[in-house]
C-alpha cells in the first residue's frame, strides 16, 4: 500500500520516514501536509515529536550527572530534590526510590492516566503542580501505589521526577542541560525539549508540525505544549552522525496506547498529546 493511501486510510495530516542502513539514515523523504490549513508540505526539515522515544535521552543526561558526581544511581531521591519531596509511605520504608528505579520504571509510581498535554494559550502549571495534581494540571498527582523494585510498570510521571531531580541537582532547567550535555555535542542541534516551542533564530516554531484534530482542520497554535519533557518532551533532529541512531515514529499522534485506540483519535480526536517531546528533523 502506498504511503499517501495509508495517510488517507488513518486520517493523518502528514508523516515522515527515514531508512536506516548500516546505522546511519540511508534515505528520507516527508509525506502530507504539516499544516493542513496552509496546505504547507512535509519536508525531511519539517520538525516532529518524538514522544516518549525522549526518555532515553533524558536518561543520558541523567547517566552524565551521575558520571560527574551529581548524585549517584541508587541514591535515595528525596537527598537529591530540593524544590520537592516524594512524600514518605508505607511503601517507602524498606526502600527509597532511587534515579535508578526512575529511569526504569521501578519505582513504584503508579500514573496510568497518560498525559494528554495542554492546549496554546492555556495556563501551564509547574512541574510540582503536576507532581502533586494541583490546578492548572489537568491530572491525577503522582504519588506510589507500590514498594519500590516490586514491579514493572510504565510511569512518565517517574521521568517527570527524573526531569525535576536533574533541574534540582544541576542549577538549570531541564531543557537547557539537555542541549548543553545532550543535544548540541551529538550534533542534534535543530533539536529542543522546550515547550512551548519557542522559535530560537527565527526558525524551529516555523518547521514544527501544525498539530490537527482531523485531517482537514488544524488546532490554532502549534499544540506541542506540555511540562513532561522527560516523558514525551523532545523535539528532535536525527542526526547523520553514527553515534546518534534516534529513530523516532513521527506522527501527530502519540501511538502509546493501543493500536485501536490510536485508530479513534486519528479517526477525530483531539491530537493535542504535546506531553513535552524532542522536536527532530530528519537530515
Amino acid at each position: 500500500m502506498e504511503v499517501q493511501q495509508l495517510l488517507t486510510q488513518f486520517n493523518v495530516p502528514g508523516v515522515s520516514i527515514a531508512v536506516i542502513k548500516d546505522f546511519k539514515i540511508d534515505w528520507a523523504k516527508g509525506y502530507g501536509v504539516a499544516d493542513a490549513a496552509t496546505g504547507q508540505p512535509v519536508t525531511t526539515e519539517t520538525l516532529f515529536q518524538a514522544a516518549s522515544i525522549s526518555k532515553p535521552v533524558s536518561a543520558m543526561a541523567s547517566l552524565k550527572a551521575v558520571q560527574d558526581g551529581r548524585f549517584k544511581l541508587d541514591q535515595d531521591i528525596n537527598t537529591i530534590l530540593k524544590s520537592w519531596k516524594l512524600p514518605e509511605s508505607q511503601f517507602t520504608r524498606e526502600r527509597a526510590v532511587t534515579p535508578r528505579m526512575l529511569m526504569s520504571h521501578t519505582s513504584g509510581t503508579g500514573d496510568g492516566f497518560g498525559f494528554p498535554g495542554y492546549s496554546p494559550n492555556t495556563a501551564l502549571p509547574t512541574i510540582v503542580q503536576i507532581l502533586d495534581g494541583l490546578p492548572p494540571s489537568n491530572l491525577p498527582r503522582v504519588r506510589l501505589e507500590r514498594p519500590p523494585m516490586t514491579g514493572f510498570k510504565y510511569s512518565g510521571g517517574a521521568v517527570m521526577i527524573e526531569e525535576l531531580l536533574l533541574s534540582d541537582s544541576v542549577g538549570r532547567p531541564f531543557p537547557q542541560i539537555a542541549r548543553e550535555w545532550i543535544l548540541n555535542p551529538i550534533g542534534m542541534t535543530n533539536s529542543t525539549y522546550e515547550q512551548p516551542l519557542l522559535a530560537r533564530n527565527g526558525t524551529i516554531r516555523g518547521r514544527a508540525l501544525i498539530t490537527h484534530r482531523a485531517r482537514e482542520s488544524t488546532i490554532p497554535g502549534t499544540c506541542i505544549r506540555s511540562i513532561r519533557r522527560q516523558g514525551f518532551g523532545l523535539l528532535p533532529r536525527i542526526s547523520r552522525k553514527p553515534w546518534l541512531r534516534r529513530w523516532s515514529r513521527p506522527s501527530v499522534w502519540d501511538r502509546s496506547q493501543s493500536d485501536s485506540k490510536w485508530r479513534s483519535w486519528a479517526k477525530g480526536g483531539t491530537s493535542c498529546t504535546a506531553a513535552a517531546t524532542l522536536v527532530f528533523e530528519l537530515t
